[in-house]
């Protein structure tokens, strides 16, 4: 095919364009190429930059610090409160400061399964009752004694107790537990004691009673009694509250829910260990409080926030971790300090009174927060970054 002059003209010169574009393009691409070769040089200036840009942002301001004093002196306060709670005091003065409580003398009648509304409000609770009578001792003996009622009588308990305590009351019964949710229950009269001032009466197992005709007896008591015998069932479910309330800060406290049922050994080898009612309360209470004072400062913090000052929410929210870290830092300390100068002041009870449900709570905040801030702090980097790189 024959190529005419004209047509190599043209020819010629579309090739010296296409030569001319390509050596634009090249141009373009390495400019570009050194431009990002640049900003990438630069990359590790700029987020060292945003890092410190970071931490500017996120210091705290003198609304914090007084957020801060406050979260640390709700926690410091939360802490000696419950420290006084875990004071153990003697039965009678656990009594005397329960309210509600009142003189009791055992004086109780004849009649089997039933205690009048007299009985139940001046009598002892029946479940407090360890002396036997003969025909006890020779047919199954309980062995109750001062030591080990507290986690064999099953009143005590303070979950089964709001049931069967206040069964007990009403019918001037005890129920013992055998283990393996076992009760044997007996009837509880009074008998006479002696002392160098003469002759008392106290309550005393006297037979052998039935677990199922206790709640039958009361069932037809409330049914052919109506509001008379409702109103002996709140006398008696109020008596058996206000037992539990005055049992729980003495030395021996009371069992912890259920475990008598299971098995009274269990229950008296953790009360040995100093695991009862009163320390699983105040445990968790503490825990509890520990988090709720945290939670209301989280709130109170976002609540106080302006925007035309405070800069972006998510670093706002930045400090707002910070001032729960570090309060919770001086939680830790304190109760640490507390119980140090306690055993040094020579309270061999010292170890009882650390805050531990709080430091549960503070140890999870403070291995948590800085993670939590590592990453909003990466992710602040991060888009600073993009939005460099796409500039």
């Amino acid at each position: 095919m024959n190529i005419s002059e004209k047509q190599k003209i043209a020819i010629q010169r579309r090739l010296q364009e296409m030569v001319a574009d390509y050596d634009c393009t090249k141009q373009s691409i390495d400019n570009d190429l050194c431009k990002y070769e640049e900003v990438i040089n630069q990359l590790p200036q700029f987020i060292e930059s945003a890092s410190v840009e970071f931490e500017k942002l996120t210091n705290a301001t003198k609304k914090d610090l007084s957020f801060l004093v406050f979260a640390a002196t709700l926690q410091v306060a939360r802490q000696l409160i419950t420290s006084i709670l875990k004071n153990r005091l003697s039965d009678k003065e656990s009594a005397n400061k329960t309210p509600f409580h009142s003189e009791e003398h055992s004086d109780r009648r004849t009649r089997q399964y039933y205690a009048t509304k007299t009985e139940i409000a001046n009598n002892p609770v029946p479940f407090d009752a360890v002396r036997k009578s003969e025909t006890v001792k020779n047919n199954g003996n309980p062995k109750l004694n001062g030591f080990n009622h507290r986690y064999t009588a099953i009143g005590h308990d303070p979950l089964l107790g709001l049931v069967f305590g206040t069964a007990n009351i009403m019918t001037k019964t005890i129920s013992v537990a055998k283990g393996k949710f076992i009760l044997e229950t007996y009837h509880v009269g009074s008998g006479m004691a002696t002392n160098g001032r003469g002759e008392y009466k106290i309550d005393i197992l006297t037979n052998q009673a039935s677990t199922s005709l206790m709640f039958e007896h009361i069932s037809s008591r409330i049914k052919n009694e109506g509001q008379d015998g409702w109103e002996a069932l709140g006398m008696a479910l109020g008596k058996e509250l206000v037992h539990l309330l005055s049992d729980i800060r003495t030395s021996k406290s009371l069992p912890l829910p259920i475990i008598s049922a299971i098995s009274p050994d269990i229950s008296r080898i953790l009360n040995l260990c100093g695991v009862d009612a009163l320390s699983a309360t105040t445990f968790t209470l503490d825990f509890l409080v520990s988090k709720i004072i945290n939670i209301a400062i989280a709130y109170m913090h976002t609540w106080c926030y302006n925007p035309e000052t405070d800069g972006p929410i998510d670093l706002y929210e930045v400090r707002t971790k910070n001032i729960i870290y570090y309060s919770n830092l001086i939680s830790i300390a304190s109760t640490t300090i507390q119980t140090l100068f306690r055993a040094y002041m020579g309270d061999a009870s010292a170890i009882s009174k650390f805050d531990f449900g709080g430091a549960i709570s503070s140890w999870g905040v403070v291995w948590n927060t800085p993670f939590i801030i590592s990453n909003m702090k990466s992710e602040y980097i991060r888009n600073k970054v993009v939005n460099h790189l796409n500039e």
